[in-house]
């Protein structure tokens, strides 16, 4: 939800105090996902780092309570896929040295990944305005999230089917 990203102004915008660039004090894989989403990989730190797992740089914004119940539900945190985390940052023309921040991720890579899928993944530093400029594709993301929070529910207009899994993020 950086400035001018996507969904930015509904989340932050007026709602949300910009305190300045950051970059996590430890290495967390950070990659791009098939519909040109980023994923936070929180729970592969560390294990990926034939894969190119560093230091993610982004933005540090200051939210309300509330705001942050939102962007909880947007994240579908109450769902399971995604998780808020707390890590510690290192924000830019700071003197307070390091910061401790949450960041949303990826609560467990293999609900949405197997295990040669995650391998071969590359990790990024920094998702950038030009990357989702060139790689984000909102309704196939929309659509993705739609199928992975529906899987195994019943379908609407039937008694006994179910919603199929979807692991392809």
């Amino acid at each position: 939800l950086k400035k001018d990203f996507h969904w930015h102004s509904k989340f932050l915008g007026e709602h949300a105090k910009f305190l300045g660039r950051a970059m996590t004090l430890n290495p967390i894989p950070l990659v791009i996902g098939a519909c040109g989403v980023p994923y936070l990989l929180l729970d592969q730190r560390g294990c990926m780092s034939d894969c190119g797992e560093t230091h993610v740089h982004g933005e540090l914004w200051q939210v309300s309570v509330d705001h942050l119940r939102g962007m909880d539900d947007y994240e579908g945190i109450g769902k399971g896929y995604y998780r808020r985390a707390e890590i510690t940052c290192l924000l830019d023309h700071s003197t307070c040295g390091e910061v401790l921040a949450d960041a949303y991720g990826v609560a467990d890579s293999r609900r949405l990944w197997d295990a040669a899928a995650l391998k071969s993944m590359t990790c990024i530093a920094e998702y950038t305005l030009d990357m989702q400029d060139r790689v984000y594709r909102p309704i196939a993301h929309i659509s993705l999230k739609q199928q992975l929070y529906l899987q195994g529910s019943r379908r609407y207009n039937s008694a006994v089917g179910t919603h199929a899994s979807q692991t392809k993020a």
